[in-house]
């Protein structure tokens, strides 16, 4: 049986394969089914396969308009409209934590991925990421303040993306937006 997290793929469109796909997780978590045309129609439903090694179930579907992803506790897989998965971001692995992943969102060209080090910042460049990159409230500066935590939730706004940290007493709530650099700037 599927689980109630869908997310379509775009742009995938070589060969024979549709321009768009749809993906299902698994009731598992560890498992997901492509879709190549109208759900109704069984025969457009592939065969379940699995995310990475099946270690870890699924914490959440994530996707942007090229890319679906899995977010687990070892990292941000990608699938692709053949079925095979990638880890983008091997170094997850090394930092395992039943959290990791649990929070996750596609903004401004990027996966967003929570761990309990804090907010990973993925840019979707078609390589993997062996290093993290954090992005860290107060990164750069002395932070006196007494913000600190994990990332609990993300949310997109129009210009920024929400965080909710959390640190196991008290919550926050920020907001990243770009810079003309390009780089995260934190508010709130």
């Amino acid at each position: 049986t599927i689980s109630d997290q869908l997310a379509s793929g775009g742009l995938a469109g070589t060969g024979s394969l549709p321009e768009y796909y749809l993906v299902a997780l698994s009731s598992n978590g560890k498992d997901f089914i492509l879709c190549a045309g109208d759900p109704f129609i069984t025969a457009n439903w592939s065969a379940v396969y699995p995310v990475g090694d099946s270690t870890y179930a699924a914490q959440r579907l994530v996707w942007s308009n090229r890319y679906v992803a899995v977010s687990r506790p070892d990292g941000i897989w990608t699938i692709d409209e053949t079925g095979h998965t990638a880890n983008l971001t091997p170094w997850a692995a090394k930092t395992y934590h039943a959290d990791n992943g649990s929070s996750v969102e596609y903004w401004n060209g990027a996966f967003w991925y929570g761990t309990r080090l804090g907010l990973a910042w993925v840019p979707l460049t078609g390589e993997r990421q062996d290093i993290p990159v954090f992005v860290q409230f107060g990164d750069g500066r002395s932070n006196e303040t007494p913000i600190y935590g994990f990332p609990r939730c993300l949310g997109v706004g129009a210009d920024r993306l929400w965080v909710g940290m959390y640190n196991g007493a008290t919550g926050y709530v920020m907001a990243i937006k770009l810079g003309a650099d390009g780089r995260p700037r934190w508010h709130g």
